[in-house]
């Protein structure tokens, strides 16, 4: 299904360009970027937007994410379309196999004792695997709610299948799609990787205008670097 939003509020957004990627809600909340080490792997910071700020984008959607029919869900993503930019969206459905799948969170990248901290890289490092697909958690495990994760278990576990939503942006300057990161159901994820069940999602994909964006998205991801990690990025970024 293809919706056209011509009165978007661009709250949420994906920045790219060819060297990095940032998932925009109000404020950055994640961007990857190269290691620059012969493409070994990519650097992955997160911010600590607060999960209630964002938990309100996003409520109207949870009833029927757990309960809609295909033909609910995609009239309730219509609607929650205009938060986005303006452009053209494909919205569809898929299941995350597990076997394929790599999902990425906060996981310290492991450093010598001589390495200060201020040099330290804030959220993580994971190498590239090559044959999965990559999916970023977009909030801090701190914010996950253990109870709300078991409430998922038990749906799930009664034959329920909850969706998630996953968001992605195609750059026309690059010819590839940016990082897929989940816009929301990070509990829902959650349990189903406890449980170890393919995860059925929702696709918002911005299939059309995304170009090269580098100046904003140097704007928007600094207040959540560190200096050497924004360093970093403006060296290499060329």
């Amino acid at each position: 299904m293809i919706v056209e939003v011509s009165r978007g509020q661009n709250i949420i957004r994906i920045l790219s360009d060819s060297f990095l990627s940032c998932l925009i809600v109000k404020q950055a909340l994640v961007v990857n970027w190269p290691d620059c080490r012969g493409s070994v792997g990519e650097y992955y910071a997160i911010s600590n937007f607060a999960s209630e700020d964002r938990y309100k984008l996003t409520n109207k959607l949870d009833s029927v994410l757990i309960n809609g029919n295909e033909d609910q869900i995609l009239e309730s993503i219509t609607s929650f379309l205009d938060l986005f930019s303006n452009g053209k969206y494909e919205i569809f459905f898929n299941e995350l196999n597990l076997k394929k799948c790599s999902f990425h969170h906060e996981n310290q990248v492991i450093y010598s004792e001589s390495v200060p901290e201020i040099e330290k890289f804030s959220n993580g490092f994971y190498p590239f695997p090559f044959e999965n697909e990559d999916y970023f958690f977009t909030i801090l495990k701190k914010d996950l709610n253990l109870e709300r994760i078991e409430y998922y278990i038990d749906l799930i576990e009664k034959g329920i299948r909850p969706k998630i939503i996953v968001f992605e942006s195609y750059n026309i300057n690059t010819g590839y799609y940016s990082s897929s990161y989940i816009l929301d159901g990070h509990h829902k994820l959650s349990a189903y990787l406890k449980l170890g069940i393919n995860i059925p999602a929702v696709w918002i994909r911005n299939a059309e205008n995304e170009e090269d964006n580098t100046e904003e998205i140097l704007k928007y991801i600094k207040p959540i670097l560190k200096d050497f990690e924004y360093d970093h990025i403006i060296k290499n970024n060329k």
